[in-house]
This record gives structure tokens, sequence and C-alpha cells, in this order.
């Protein structure tokens, strides 16, 4: 199980910002967080900045944040807690932001804003969209699907135990291998397996892919010692 020492969250403006002077407070470079939670730096830095806008999904904001939580020491429920109201705000600021002031509807004054320009527009707008959207499927097709293994969080691991349990995350619809052997998991993308290890060095490879896509591949190397070593 992993354990973490819980940490007051110091005074910030955003949750983002919590997290970074955790971070910093810790002097420890994103690079480095990258490493041991096997969380993208790009992404860590979106946490840090509250750029959610530009992670994956909600799903997977959550777990970044409950795995990032716990390798800086803090509370990963609390954390979730200021998450979900830092969200209400930003709802019902860009609610607010979208009225039009004194309840007048804006009417544009553009000389180009005539009806023959705006249908034009509008075709040439469908039309880079669809191109757009094939775009992003066809690299959704091939682009290897994320792949994140919360447990057991680091690599080198030295245990006594025969079994470990491996779990994580990946996206919808990817297939979790562990040593080529297939694994289930949920509706939305989390994994969980016991792994029977011998004693000496084990190497798991936990990869995920989907149809057509490139493999995601994670390693861990687990020493097995013996009970009654020294």
């Amino acid at each position: 199980m992993i354990s973490f020492r819980e940490k007051e969250i110091s005074e910030a403006r955003t949750l983002g910002d919590k997290l970074r002077l955790a971070r910093e407070e810790e002097r420890i470079t994103l690079e480095a967080a990258e490493a041991r939670t096997r969380i993208r730096a790009e992404y860590l830095k979106y946490l840090e900045e509250s750029r959610y806008e530009k992670l994956p999904g909600e799903i997977y904001i959550r777990n970044f944040l409950i795995t990032y939580a716990k390798f800086l020491h803090l509370n990963p429920q609390r954390v979730i807690n200021l998450f979900e109201e830092e969200s209400k705000i930003y709802q019902k600021v860009t609610s607010l932001e979208k009225r039009p002031k004194n309840g007048k509807s804006i009417v544009p004054t553009h000389p180009f804003l005539n009806p023959h320009f705006i249908r034009n527009s509008l075709i040439v707008l469908v039309i880079l969209i669809l191109f757009f959207y094939l775009g992003l499927e066809l690299n959704k097709m091939i682009s290897p699907p994320l792949l994140i293994v919360d447990n057991p969080s680091g690599d080198n691991i030295v245990t006594t135990e025969h079994t470990i349990e491996i779990s994580g995350m990946t996206e919808k619809e990817s297939k979790v291998l562990i040593n080529g052997e297939e694994i289930a998991q949920n509706q939305d993308g989390y994994f969980q397996a016991a792994v029977d290890l011998k004693e000496g060095i084990n190497v798991l490879k936990i990869t995920a892919e989907k149809k057509h896509s490139k493999e995601s591949i994670v390693y861990k190397h687990i020493k097995v010692e013996s009970s009654n070593d020294s």
C-alpha cells in the first residue's frame, strides 16, 4: 500500500499554486517529478498552472491529482475537494462572462458581416472543422494510449512478498497486458491485477494499446528477497 506523510497545503491563490509550492518546498524539479510519478512533466506543469483544459479529461485530471498529491505528501482527498471547488467557481465566472452587459445583445457592425459573407465563411469553417476532426481521429488511432501505473508507484522495488498488486489507468477501449498476458479493466479504463513473483529479479512489462496504435510501455523491476535473508 502506498503511504504518504500528510502535510498541510499552504495558503496560495489556486490549487495549482499550492501544488507548485509543495513541489518547490521539496526541492524537486518537474523532470524529477515526472520520473517518479510517470506523469509527463508538461501535464504536471498544466496542473500547477490550473490549465485543466490542456489535459485529456476530468477522470485523468483526478487520477493525476491523486498521484501527484501522494508524491508531494499532500492529502489526496483535500486536493480533490479543492479541485471541485475551483471547478464550480470557474463555471460560474464563465457563465457570467458570456452574458451581454445591461441585458442587451451586441449587434456586429463589421462591414464584412453580411449574409453572403457569413454563408461562405460557414461553409469554409465546416470544411476546416471536418478536416481537423479527421486529423484528430487519425492521430487518436495511431497514437499510443495514455498509461499510468500508480501502484507500485516507483521502480527497483525490493520485497519479500511473492505477489504484488499492479493497478493504474489507461484510455477506454485500450488493451492492457502484463508480460504479454491481458488483464481486465473497467469502463473508465482502470485496471488492477495481482501478479505472482519469483525470488530474485522480476521484470514486469506493462503495455497498453488500441487497435492500430503504437504501444505505451511501463517497466517495473521488482526484487524478491527470501524472508530468511538477513
